[in-house]
């Protein structure tokens, strides 16, 4: 959602099924990506944005810790969602306008300082999918 006092102008807000409430907006640094992904084993939010961050959103007591990764700048990639095999930890993101997946363990990953890194990431072209 937007939220002008949030420094990237987005945030996450979460919404109770049961009772149809909406808890206050969290304002997050990076901009939240197009199509995010709630991961209910390890309580993450995976936001990869159109700028080329991936956001790991760790969730507890109903807030949040923000990691970032910007490893899609420097590929020059802009994220377009973020898929994952909730069994595995395996996370995906793709390339919204080219022919690339990046892959991260989420099993590997280390959090620390605003950013996480490790998890093995990798990227993978297919080229069938070139524009």
């Amino acid at each position: 959602m937007g939220l002008s006092s949030s420094p990237s102008g987005s945030a996450i807000q979460f919404l109770h099924l049961s009772t149809g409430s909406l808890d206050t907006p969290l304002p997050v640094s990076a901009e939240v990506g197009e199509n995010v992904l709630w991961d209910p084993n390890r309580n993450l939010i995976l936001s990869p944005d159109e700028e080329g961050n991936f956001d790991i959103l760790k969730l507890s007591g109903g807030t949040f810790t923000e990691f970032n990764n910007s490893f899609g700048l420097s590929g020059g990639l802009t994220f377009d969602q973020a898929g994952e095999d909730c069994a595995t930890g395996i996370a995906i993101a793709t390339d919204e306008f080219g022919d690339t997946l990046s892959l991260v363990d989420l099993g590997q990953v280390a959090y620390g300082s605003g950013a996480w890194t490790g998890g093995a990431i990798s990227q993978v072209s297919i080229p069938e999918w070139s524009p």
